[in-house]
């Protein structure tokens, strides 16, 4: 995430949900490279991998005060659980 043009800055917890995010899609997408790679729709599977780490990361239970080190982790770790068993992958 990057600072607006405008001056906006995120909220620190939106960088942090996002940050999650970003590390569990990519993971996945790593994981599932030749199932997402040789899909007829690979650009709609990475879509759908991505759309759903932004939900599950939104979802992620974390410290008003900022998350902690151990709160990252688990939603990280939760997140890839949750996915995985969503496209049946066991990596």
């Amino acid at each position: 995430m990057e600072q607006q043009r405008d001056g906006y800055l995120p909220p620190l917890d939106e960088m942090v949900r996002q940050t999650i995010a970003v590390i569990i899609a990519e993971t996945l997408l790593v994981e599932t490279g030749d199932l997402v790679n040789n899909h007829d729709h690979a650009d709609i599977a990475e879509r759908d991998i991505r759309d759903a780490a932004e939900v599950i990361a939104s979802q992620a239970d974390l410290s008003v005060d900022g998350a902690t080190e151990d709160e990252i982790s688990r939603a990280v770790e939760a997140g890839l659980e949750r996915i995985r068993g969503i496209i049946g992958g066991s990596s």
